[in-house]
């Protein structure tokens, strides 16, 4: 059964609030990961408050990709790769709760802040590292999701006109 179809027979308000809490569920999980998970290393605030900032973009970026043989290429993944998908609903899903955010310059400036403030609350907690290339990261992982939003929202009004 294709999507559009299915999107066709649920009622909108239905469809808003099934939204709102794959939104709520997707931003509890987000907080939990980016604050409290142990398997994330949010149990080792002492040993992360005495880490550095990163101020200066693409630096951690860029010395991950070039201790590839070094570092465990887990950790590596996990920190390019795992912030690109943390963010990636933030992009798909903000525009189809809020119509400001379907503005690709509101959902960006919105991505930026929302990142930057979980980097300084991290930092203020004493439990991430706080660094420009995660909110970097975090901004392109919701950049995808909005261009998902972007061709899902086409490819359905296009259907939906036919």
């Amino acid at each position: 059964m294709k999507v559009g179809i299915l999107l066709k027979k649920i009622h909108p308000k239905t469809f808003k609030w099934l939204i709102w809490a794959i939104f709520i569920l997707y931003m509890t999980v987000l907080l939990d990961l980016v604050f409290f998970s142990v398997a994330f290393g949010r149990a080792n605030a002492e040993i992360l408050r005495y880490q550095t900032i990163n101020i200066i973009p693409f630096r951690t970026i860029k010395n991950y990709l070039g201790a590839w043989e070094v570092v465990n290429p887990r950790v590596i993944i996990t920190n390019i790769y795992g912030n690109i998908a943390a963010f990636f609903p933030f992009g798909l899903l903000t525009p189809l709760l809020f119509k400001k955010m379907k503005s690709l310059g509101f959902l960006l400036i919105t991505s930026v802040l929302f990142s930057l403030f979980i980097e300084v609350i991290q930092g203020l907690m004493g439990v991430g590292v706080v660094d420009i290339d995660d909110i970097i990261l975090n901004t392109f992982g919701s950049l995808i999701g909005y261009g998902f939003f972007v061709i899902l929202f086409k490819t359905f009004k296009t259907k939906e006109s036919k």
